[in-house]
């Protein structure tokens, strides 16, 4: 029985689309942008709650989505 892995290219081969550093730059870039949409996201919320808005509504539910979902991309970036 003969292997199908003899027409697979070896891995010395392979180099990486991007530099190390470029990629490093990258992810501090996109860390510090949901770091900032999160605290700003943050902020609104709190202003909801002290100006006395209703708390439940459509745009307290899609802030806390949206804060949700920057805290998981900054938490994952980095």
């Amino acid at each position: 029985m003969e292997s199908n892995l003899s027409g697979l290219v070896p891995a010395a081969g392979l180099v990486p689309a991007l530099p190390p550093a470029v990629t490093l730059g990258l992810t501090a870039a996109y860390t510090t942008l949901y770091a900032l949409l999160f605290f700003s996201v943050y902020a609104q919320l709190w202003l909801v709650l002290l100006y006395g808005h209703k708390r439940l509504s459509y745009q307290t539910v899609f802030l806390a989505l949206c804060l949700l979902w920057a805290a998981l991309r900054t938490t994952l970036f980095s």
